[in-house]
């Protein structure tokens, strides 16, 4: 059951990649079986976070919005319905935003890694308003 559950979180980021809350993770591994435990599954989900497997990103409607973890990228979240999608931002300028956050921060600390997110409306919720 656990292989099984982590299996459904890890195929559940697609392309264009999705941020599903975990409620929606959840839903989705019902789907697939009904008698699914959530204290289990909320522990999977912790477990693949803590080995790095998969991040989440805190959006406008204070969810944790959860993602397969990947290279160089930065998140785009709508400011009126929450989605979170994903923007390459390429190696070097990820070595530079980090170099200069190093630089920022050194008297508080030492840099571990960084999220870089942007805001905005995205274009359903535009067209949806118009």
């Amino acid at each position: 059951m656990k292989q099984e559950i982590i299996d459904i979180i890890l195929h559940s980021f697609q392309k264009p990649e999705i941020h599903p809350t975990a409620e929606e993770l959840f839903l989705k591994l019902k789907e697939t079986d009904e008698k699914v435990d959530k204290e289990l599954f909320n522990a999977e989900l912790r477990r693949l976070v803590e080995e790095q497997r998969v991040y989440y990103v805190l959006s406008t409607d204070k969810k944790k919005h959860y993602g397969i973890s990947k290279g160089y990228h930065g998140h785009f979240i709508c400011s009126s319905c929450g989605k979170v999608r994903d923007f390459v931002i390429g190696k070097e300028v990820d070595k530079m935003i980090s170099s200069y956050l190093k630089e920022l921060i050194r008297t508080y600390g030492v840099l571990g890694r960084f999220n870089l997110s942007t805001e905005g409306i995205c274009h359903e919720c535009v067209q949806k308003y118009n």
